[in-house]
């Protein structure tokens, strides 16, 4: 009765057969570890892109203007001037523009807070253009001058449902700029 080693060739036989063995197997296995090592990397990289676009392309510019009206709100509700107003309008057109275009860029956690500011710019720059047109209508078709008085109506606003600015915003957009920006590039929070 023939050995084992003698149904492979013998000893020659019987190495070569398990050294084929291990280096088709070891493929197989390096060839799936290379495939779920890939998904891994294409994952970390699209977050990572996501990321990096959400924080430049709307975090960023948001948290800024949001620190820029926070202190022109603060000026325009002690004295209501057309110049402060219509730096007001600025930002919060500007800010309205970047979450209309730029909304799929927004962290899950900023959606709710960005639909209300959404409402809070709409209302704001509708009565902006009101109150522009009546100082227009009331003063022979004359633009007011940046110290003229200028009120849009800030308590009109404050009944209706995300009619008034959300002031958890500059807090919550603040929070993802700070983690983003840990995530990213291992950065401190920015103390404001």
């Amino acid at each position: 009765m023939p050995s084992k080693i003698d149904e492979f060739g013998g000893w020659r036989g019987l190495l070569a057969y398990t050294l084929l063995s291990s280096l088709v197997s070891g493929a197989v296995i390096a060839g799936a570890l290379q495939w779920a090592i890939g998904k891994e990397v294409e994952t970390w990289r699209s977050t990572r892109s996501w990321q990096l676009s959400a924080l430049s392309e709307v975090v960023s510019p948001t948290v800024m203007h949001l620190a820029r009206t926070g202190a022109l709100a603060d000026r325009y509700r002690m004295q209501m001037r057309f110049g402060e107003a219509v730096l007001l309008k600025e930002s919060n057109t500007t800010v309205r523009n970047l979450l209309l275009a730029k909304a799929h860029l927004l962290p899950s956690e900023l959606v709710g807070t960005s639909q209300c500011l959404l409402t809070h710019y709409d209302i704001w720059l509708k009565r902006f253009e009101l109150t522009l047109a009546e100082f227009k209508a009331s003063h022979g078709g004359k633009d007011p001058t940046p110290e003229d008085r200028f009120d849009v109506g800030f308590s009109a606003m404050e009944a209706a449902k995300c009619g008034s600015f959300p002031k958890e915003a500059p807090i919550q957009f603040q929070k993802q700029f700070d983690s983003l920006r840990r995530e990213l590039f291992n950065l401190p929070p920015i103390d404001g």
